[in-house]
């Protein structure tokens, strides 16, 4: 596979190249009748902040998340931890996002009625958790002034994520070499690594390797990358 392209988006979070043209395809289904099930739950049609209530129950734990950058060539990538969660690498400002989630929710109070637990659902990341077992994973707090500008791994709202973009499950590594890991694993990982700093690379650590890299693990002797630095290569097109 070809090596993901990256920008530096201040204040958006890292982005990555999906390759995947705007085509009927990729055309926004928010105006279509929601559907029980996706035609294929490894890549899902694109859904929005409003529809999210209607289709959440497409994402699973461990589902690779793509979100689509409204006018721009590179695409965001980030891992479903569960309960609206996402693990993902990023130097997104909180404070940011947490304007553009006021912003939303009073849309969504003034012309979304009907959609009101969408703005419900944006605030609502400090009762967010994941839970494995006795053991829980919180949300990422908001970054410090020193953190601020660096790459860190964090579990955010999913909504926040998405910044007003479309969203989509798309899970394109399966039936490649490499295997998924188990939801064991993957929460393990992720505990060991959320809210620390990334080496980010454009080129070979971007955040799509990163989320494909907590999905994912070599199938040839079934041991995980030493860490998401080696994992370049397994994502990208």
């Amino acid at each position: 596979m070809q090596a993901s392209r990256s920008v530096e988006e201040p204040l958006r979070g890292n982005s990555t190249a999906s390759g995947i043209p705007e085509t009927e395809e990729t055309q926004d289904t928010s105006h279509e009748t929601p559907l029980s099930d996706p035609p294929d739950p490894d890549r899902t049609p694109w859904i929005t902040t409003a529809t999210w209530p209607r289709h959440q129950h497409w994402f699973r734990k461990g589902d690779l998340v793509e979100f689509h950058r409204q006018g721009q060539w590179f695409n965001h990538w980030g891992l479903y931890m569960d309960n609206g969660l996402v693990a993902h690498v990023t130097r997104h400002d909180i404070l940011q996002a947490s304007m553009f989630a006021l912003g939303a929710s009073r849309t969504a109070s003034t012309v979304l009625a009907s959609e009101s637990a969408t703005a419900s659902q944006l605030l609502s990341s400090a009762t967010m958790f994941v839970a494995f077992g006795e053991r829980m994973l919180l949300p990422s707090p908001p970054p410090t002034q020193e953190q601020r500008g660096h790459y860190f791994v964090r579990l955010d709202n999913i909504l926040l994520v998405a910044e007003g973009d479309k969203f989509r499950v798309n899970n394109f590594v399966n039936g490649t070499r490499f295997v998924q890991r188990s939801w064991p694993e993957i929460f393990d990982l992720v505990s060991s690594l959320v809210n620390n700093p990334y080496a980010y690379s454009v080129f070979t650590s971007n955040c799509e390797h990163f989320a494909t890299f907590l999905r994912y693990r070599w199938n040839s002797n079934g041991s995980p990358a030493a860490n998401p630095q080696n994992s370049h290569g397994i994502s990208g097109r």
